[in-house]
């Protein structure tokens, strides 16, 4: 069976796009801090990034403990589940990628002096809340799925 995608990751294709709208916004209208950056800056947004990158693992293991619930099984075998895994994966990507730009913003003081190396810094923290609230409402659309199967 072949599977479709573009179709079944409608929604997440509506939410990256909802990201880009929103990181328009924030360069449009200078939302974001592009000045210097206190080292401790670097810090918060490097524990702010690790406590949401935990959730979305944490995520993960549920999604991989309710594979073997016989309705979850029958929806991942026909590519249901996809949108699902994938909405936690890229913002499990975004959040890895702010917290490269946080450790490496942290350990050389003189990436601050780039605006656009602060820009991507706080927009990919953006982008990793977004798809975390993405994958929560997820999370729970399949609690509900499993509980009124039961």
């Amino acid at each position: 069976m072949k599977k479709n995608h573009l179709r079944r990751n409608i929604s997440n294709i509506f939410v990256f796009f909802f990201f880009v709208l929103i990181a328009f916004l924030c360069m449009r209208f200078e939302l974001l801090n592009e000045e210097r950056f206190l080292r401790s800056d670097h810090l918060d947004i490097l524990t702010i990034n690790s406590i949401f990158a935990g959730f979305l693992f944490t995520s993960l293991g549920i999604m991989v403990s309710f594979s073997d619930k016989k309705a979850i099984a029958n929806k991942d075998k026909n590519g249901y589940m996809d949108k699902y895994y994938n909405s936690i994966y890229v913002g499990l990507l975004f959040l890895i990628i702010s917290i490269l730009f946080a450790v490496i913003g942290f350990a050389f003081p003189q990436a601050d002096n780039l605006s656009w190396y602060l820009t991507l810094e706080q927009l990919t923290l953006i982008g990793g809340i977004i798809y975390f609230i993405k994958s929560c409402w997820s999370i729970l659309k399949i609690i509900q799925s499993i509980r009124s199967s039961l």
